[in-house]
Order: C-alpha cells, then sequence, then structure tokens
C-alpha cells in the first residue's frame, strides 16, 4: 500500500486471522498508521442473531474457519486501539490522517468521522459477486 506523499493514513483492521495475515505482508511507511477494531464483536453477533440477521449455525461456522485459518506474526511497532468512533476520530485528529482503510472491521462510521474530511475506504476480500449482502457466509 503506497501512501501518497506528506498525508498521513490509517489502515483499521478487525481481530482475526485474515487480519493478521495483512498485517504480516504489509511494509511498515512512515505515512502508515494502523489500527485495530478491538469492539465487541460478540454482542455483535448477538445482536444479528436477534435481529435473525445470523443464524446461531452461521456464527459456529465463522468460528470454526477462523480455527482452520493458519495464523500469521507480524512486527509492527505501534497498534492503535479502536474500540468506537470516538477512539477513531481522536486518532483521525491528533495523527491528522487523512485517509482511512477499513478491512474486517465491525465499526461502523458515523458522522463523527465523516465531519473531519477524511477519506473512507471500506475494503473486502470477499467474492462480492457471487457472495454479496446479508448471510453470505451462508451462502458460501
Amino acid at each position: 500500500m503506497e501512501t501518497i506523499s506528506g498525508r498521513k493514513e490509517l489502515l483499521l483492521v478487525g481481530r482475526d486471522k485474515i487480519s493478521n495475515c495483512l498485517l504480516a505482508k504489509i511494509v511498515p511507511a512512515p505515512n502508515l498508521l494502523i489500527a485495530r477494531h478491538v469492539g465487541g464483536s460478540a454482542k455483535r453477533a448477538v445482536k444479528l442473531v436477534m435481529r435473525r440477521r445470523l443464524r446461531v449455525s452461521d456464527i459456529g461456522k465463522m468460528f470454526l474457519a477462523e480455527l482452520m485459518r493458519p495464523d500469521f506474526q507480524f512486527s509492527h511497532s505501534k497498534i492503535f486501539d479502536v474500540s468506537n468512533n470516538a477512539d477513531l476520530a481522536q486518532i483521525v485528529r491528533t495523527q491528522q490522517i487523512s485517509r482511512v482503510y477499513l478491512f474486517r472491521v465491525g465499526l461502523i462510521i458515523n458522522s463523527t468521522i465523516l465531519k473531519h474530511k477524511v477519506d473512507v475506504y471500506n475494503v473486502h476480500c470477499a467474492n462480492i459477486h457471487n457472495y454479496g449482502g446479508l448471510a453470505a457466509i451462508r451462502r458460501a
């Protein structure tokens, strides 16, 4: 990932093994900061089951898939923790971030972030044409 000269960018990733794979491949760059979303994924999963967006069996399949994936080691010196939009806004403001990339993050970006005039890109690692939308795990 190449940064635009003079502009700081933030890569915000999830806490799973696929995110670790990406972090293992990222070459440290002075204008690229890294953060991990440490928000409550279990709480979110319960809400999705209660709203009938996911089945308990879907969560089981995701859990088993995560266990079966290889883990990757990475060595980035500074990784910020982000649990909500306020944490993200603070990093954007204090580090003068101009662009944010989201990868496997369950955080819903709200106006707290958008008012900072930062570009936000949500990057997916799925075959969107075949498995886009809700219940993609079940269809996959």
